[in-house]
C-alpha cells in the first residue's frame, strides 16, 4: 500500500506542533503505516518543497498543524496542479484553534490519525477568492487569487485576526484580547454584497463567507454551514454599537448570535463584496489581501479522508 505523505508544521501552537509530530510518527510506525515526512522549516517553505512530491503516488497527504497549515497546503496543491488535485487530504489538528477540524467529527488525536490511515475519501467543497492587493510577504500563490476551505472574514473579524497575531503567545486567550482591543477602533463601513445576483447594500460591521462552521477555534460563526452542500453561508453583521457588540459577542460560541436582529445569514454559490473603505481579509486565519473580492464555491473540489 502506498505511504502517507505527512506534512507538518512544528511551529504551530507556539511549538506544540513538534511534540504532536513525534506522537503522530510513533503512532503510524506502531500501526505499520509507512509515511514520508515533510516538515515546514519557515513561512513559504512548502511552496518550494511540496510541489515535487505531488508527482508521487500517496495514499493521502496528512496535514499536521492548524488552519493556516491546511490553508497553505491546499493552495500549494491546487496551484501546482492547476486545480486538478486528486490525492485525498487528511487533517491532523496540531494548531491553536483548529477551527476546520471541528467539522470532521473527531474528538481525540487518535480519531484523526485513524481517519488519515483508514478513512474513506469523501468530496468536500473549497472556495476560490479573487481579491484586490493579494500579495503577501513570504507567500507565493497567485497575487490576486487563493483558495480557502474554512472561513473568509472582512471588517471587524479580519481586524481582530490581524491584531491577534501580536498576542500569539497567549494562545486562544490572545484572540479574546484582540477582540476587545479592536472594539476601541470599531467603525462601520459601507458594504455592497452581490450574492448569486441578489444585491444587499448597508452600513456593516463584518462579513464572514463560510464553508464550514467555526472560526477562531470555538466560535460557531455559521452554525448551519456544511462542507459539502455546494453553498457558502454568508454571515453579515450590520452596523452595531460597541456596547451591543460586547453584549452579543459571547453568543457566537453557541451560534445563537444569528438570532440578533442586526445579524443576517445568506446562502449563495457566488459572492462579491465591496467595502468603503477597503477592508482587510482573513482567509482561514491568515491575513491576505483586501476588498473588493469575488468568491465562488468549487463543489467537491477536494477529497478528504473521513
Amino acid at each position: 500500500m502506498n505511504p502517507i505523505l505527512l506534512v507538518a508544521n512544528p511551529a504551530s501552537a507556539m511549538g506544540r506542533g513538534r511534540t504532536v509530530l513525534e506522537h503522530v510518527v510513533a503512532w503510524f510506525a506502531q500501526n505499520g503505516i509507512a509515511t514520508h515526512q515533510l516538515v515546514s522549516q519557515y513561512a513559504g517553505h512548502l511552496f518550494e518543497a511540496l510541489p515535487p512530491l505531488l508527482k508521487e503516488n500517496w495514499r493521502a497527504i496528512a496535514v499536521l498543524g492548524g488552519d493556516g497549515s491546511l490553508f497553505e497546503v491546499i493552495n500549494v496543491c491546487l496551484d501546482s496542479t492547476r486545480g486538478n488535485f486528486a490525492t485525498p487530504l487528511a487533517v491532523i489538528p496540531g494548531g491553536t484553534g483548529n477551527s476546520f477540524a471541528k467539522d470532521l467529527a473527531g474528538v481525540t488525536l487518535e480519531d484523526f490519525l485513524r481517519k488519515a490511515a483508514l478513512g474513506t475519501p469523501q468530496p468536500v467543497d473549497v472556495a476560490r477568492c479573487r481579491c484586490s492587493n493579494g500579495s503577501n510577504a513570504g507567500r507565493q500563490w497567485h497575487k490576486n487569487e487563493f483558495y480557502f476551505i474554512n472561513v473568509l472574514g472582512t471588517g471587524f473579524v479580519a481586524e481582530v485576526n490581524h491584531r491577534a497575531r501580536g498576542f500569539k503567545k497567549l494562545g486562544m486567550l490572545g484572540y479574546a484580547v484582540s477582540v476587545f482591543a479592536t472594539l476601541a477602533d470599531l467603525r462601520p463601513y459601507q458594504m455592497r454584497l452581490v450574492m448569486d445576483g441578489k444585491v444587499v447594500e448597508r452600513p456593516n460591521t463584518f462579513v464572514a463567507i463560510c464553508n464550514s462552521r467555526y472560526i477562531g477555534g470555538n466560535m460557531k460563526i455559521a452554525p448551519e454551514a456544511n462542507i459539502n452542500d455546494n453553498l457558502l453561508d454568508i454571515v453579515v453583521a450590520n452596523s452595531i454599537s460597541r456596547r451591543e457588540l460586547v453584549r452579543t459577542f459571547p453568543q457566537i460560541f453557541s451560534g445563537t448570535h444569528t438570532s440578533h436582529p442586526e445579524v443576517e445569514v445568506f446562502r449563495a454559490r457566488q459572492v462579491r463584496v465591496e467595502t468603503d473603505p477597503p477592508s482587510l481579509l482573513t482567509p482561514d486565519g491568515e491575513s491576505l489581501g483586501t476588498t473588493p473580492i469575488e468568491v465562488e464555491v468549487l463543489s467537491g473540489k477536494l477529497q478528504l479522508m473521513t
